[in-house]
């Protein structure tokens, strides 16, 4: 807890323990989230370079699906933007 005075700032150490268990939990949510970012563009590249016309969609939709990713940070939002986009295929 810090006062008014430089001086008597007293910062609380964290325990080792305590900071692995944070650096853990942050760790898994960064590996499901570069998972599942992997995963949504891997079926997106599958399906939309089997068509080679529509490369230009392509990257239209994968432009709107990370920027849906980032927004929500959330996987029903790129599911759901995922499947509203092969509607109109």
């Amino acid at each position: 807890m810090c006062s008014r005075s430089l001086n008597d700032c007293k910062i609380e150490p964290i325990s080792f323990v305590e900071y692995r268990q944070k650096e853990q939990i942050l760790s898994r949510i960064l590996q499901s989230l570069l998972c599942s970012l992997r995963i949504c563009l891997f079926h997106i590249l599958w399906i939309r370079f089997l068509d080679l016309k529509s490369f230009h969609s392509a990257i239209n939709m994968l432009t709107s699906i990370s920027s849906d990713y980032l927004r929500t940070s959330g996987l029903i939002t790129i599911h759901n933007s995922f499947s509203r986009n092969l509607q109109h295929l």
